[in-house]
């Protein structure tokens, strides 16, 4: 019996001071990972924020490519929108458009660099990845023409990475390419201008990029959910005042345009996807409200997984007979303060992973005995 007894003890206490770091190394596995994104979603799912009226979506749309011609628009086109909408005298202006290569003819840089000035107008960075089957090659961010970026009130990273199930629940705050490190843009905008440095840096698995500081984002809803006007008729001057005054406004391709900037986003139904400048007008939202979602990768992620494990195993070596109690009332538990954590604090937590460390105990009493 003394035998069975420090046999026991042995195998408590190995698990108890290994158990916490093998769920945390297969926290980062394709299996919990996925699991955990959808306990995730449907949290989120079931409760969508409130789009922001202060957010107005200037679309690129069927309409506008009909009356205006193809892609892409002269920049004496963009020049004259941004005239219009100076008139109306906006908070700010995201463009979700590139203009890192040279204009069809020079003077169109120059006009649109004039109407630049005019108004606070922030330009994205081009990702430019290095092409597939060929020599692995450095990725880089390219900016706008020096014409356009001298006048741009900040110029930042505009990447929405999907996570590996391929869907997008948040944006990296900062990203490195070429040694560089940009924040991202819809940053620059919340805060008028400003920025800090990151604190630390940390690499991606894709050679060459430099990450930091994902948060998530809670999306509002389908494509069409905030309010979005088409460009033809931001263009024309056919949209009220009160929809342009003091807002920020954000110009992109909408889905009918047809030109591909779309991508499946997370929270809002099955393979539901949203247009480029519809995610940043989702993440923007969520940083000028404060509701972005904190997902903690650190120390904070480690205790929320060991700690419970630890409680678990200490009550099931005073009380072996109370062990599937003690195990389900120890799930609910963190099921409680998972939800609370997203729901009132912002904060997701993995939640699968703390469901599969917590059976464990149990399966380890059934053979213990």
């Amino acid at each position: 019996m003394r035998q069975v007894r420090r046999r026991f003890l042995i195998e408590w206490t190995l698990m108890f001071l290994l158990l916490p770091s093998a769920i945390v190394w297969l926290d980062g596995k394709p299996g919990l990972m996925d699991a955990n994104a959808v306990f995730y979603d449907r949290i989120l799912r079931d409760r969508p924020p409130t789009p922001s009226k202060d957010i107005l979506v200037i679309g690129i749309d069927k309409r506008s490519l009909d009356a205006l011609g193809a892609w892409p628009f002269p920049r004496s086109t963009h020049a004259r929108l941004l005239d219009r909408l100076a008139a109306h005298a906006p908070r700010a202006v995201l463009f979700d458009v590139f203009f890192d290569g040279p204009a069809a003819e020079p003077q169109e840089d120059q006009l649109l660099a004039e109407a630049l000035s005019r108004l606070p107008v922030y330009l994205p960075l081009n990702y430019v990845a290095p092409p597939p089957g060929q020599a692995p090659g450095q990725p880089a961010f390219a900016p706008p023409t020096p014409a356009l970026a001298s006048q741009a009130r900040g110029i930042g990273h505009a990447n929405a990475t999907p996570d590996t199930d391929g869907l997008v629940r948040g944006i990296w705050r900062y990203e490195s390419a070429g040694g560089l490190v940009w924040p991202y843009i819809g940053m620059l905008v919340s805060s008028g201008g400003a920025d800090a440095a990151p604190e630390r840096e940390f690499k991606d698995k894709m050679p060459g990029l430099t990450r930091q500081g994902r948060f998530g984002v809670a999306f509002a809803g389908p494509a069409g959910t905030y309010p979005t006007v088409s460009y033809v008729d931001a263009l024309r001057g056919d949209v009220a005042d009160e929809m342009l005054r003091g807002k920020l406004i954000l110009i992109g391709a909408l889905t009918s345009s047809g030109l591909g900037d779309t991508m499946p986003v997370a929270g809002i139904g099955a393979l539901t996807s949203l247009p480029g400048v519809e995610i940043h007008a989702n993440a923007l939202d969520a940083l000028l409200n404060d509701r972005i979602i904190d997902v903690p990768m650190d120390w904070r992620r480690v205790l929320w997984i060991s700690v419970p494990i630890w409680a678990v195993f200490i009550l099931f070596l005073r009380s072996a007979g109370h062990a599937v109690a003690i195990t389900f009332a120890m799930a609910l538990l963190c099921s409680t303060v998972n939800y609370a954590a997203l729901t009132r604090g912002q904060v997701g937590l993995p939640l699968a992973s703390r469901s599969q460390a917590s059976c464990w105990p149990t399966c380890c009493g059934a053979g213990a005995g």
